[in-house]
């Protein structure tokens, strides 16, 4: 017999989903839901962007988005000072994250800007009447 030979099963083989450092987290939200069989196609990659956009559907706030923005930046900027690292436990998750919280804070700022908003508030200029938020 040979090293390689063919081996007849009705086990169906495992599934090996390749991610990199921005599909990551998306990949393991998809992840909860189920894992895609064996070349089935992985909805995943769609989460990048259909998951980021309905957040700031939810969430559209330019104020808000810009404070979600700046920490998500601080956490991808610095991702070189923080691997590796024991992170508490308020930190570690927003970590692992971190390209999740980026691509929601960028969506958010966008639909703010759709919708007008900033800190809960419509943006004079751009508002046909003015709004009391004193």
């Amino acid at each position: 017999p040979s090293v390689l030979s063919v081996m007849h099963t009705h086990d169906t083989p495992p599934t090996y989903i390749k991610v990199n450092k921005l599909t990551a987290s998306f990949q393991g939200l998809n992840d909860a839901y189920g894992v895609p069989r064996y070349q089935e196609l992985n909805p995943g990659i769609f989460y990048v962007v259909t998951y980021s956009f309905l957040f700031g559907v939810m969430f559209g706030d330019i104020g808000h988005g810009t404070i979600m923005l700046l920490g998500a930046l601080f956490l991808v900027v610095f991702e070189k000072r923080f691997e590796g690292k024991k992170l508490n436990d308020l930190v570690s998750p927003a970590f692992s994250g971190r390209y999740v919280l980026l691509l929601m804070s960028i969506f958010s700022v966008y639909c703010g800007a759709v919708y007008n908003e900033c800190f809960g508030c419509a943006l004079i200029p751009f508002s046909y009447y003015e709004v009391d938020c004193g």
